[in-house]
């Protein structure tokens, strides 16, 4: 899986607002269990709903959408923006097929650039 990663030339302003962020952050609910493991896991959703109100406090925008890698594959980029106008954009590699199978990839983003790791697998 080949990860590209862009960033503005000068990125000053966003560290500072992703520690702020990451200083207000409190664990995602695990709101789900996994059938099959038996383990209680956080959907995207929870994820999402953990960090919202730290990045919109802290002027942070996350974005994301899927991007063709390879035939019926999709990647997943990821975008975290500050007021300043400063962007560090991550994606490329195969996310998944399509549909649903992608929520684990887009939950892991999402919990990497908020708060610097990445959950366990679900």
């Amino acid at each position: 899986m080949n990860t590209i990663t862009y960033c503005s030339e000068e990125i000053t302003e966003l560290p500072k607002a992703m520690l702020r962020v990451q200083s207000e952050l409190q664990p995602a609910l695990k709101d789900r269990q996994n059938p099959f493991t038996k383990s209680n896991y956080a959907t995207l959703n929870s994820v999402m709903e953990a960090c919202r109100a730290a990045l919109l406090k802290n002027g942070v925008w996350l974005a994301q959408y899927p991007v063709p890698v390879e035939a019926g594959q999709l990647g997943l980029v990821t975008k975290c923006r500050s007021r300043a106008v400063q962007l560090i954009q991550t994606g490329g590699g195969r996310a998944a097929g399509a549909g649903n199978q992608a929520h684990p990839c887009r939950k892991r983003a999402v919990a990497k650039l908020a708060s610097g790791h990445a959950p366990a697998q679900d």
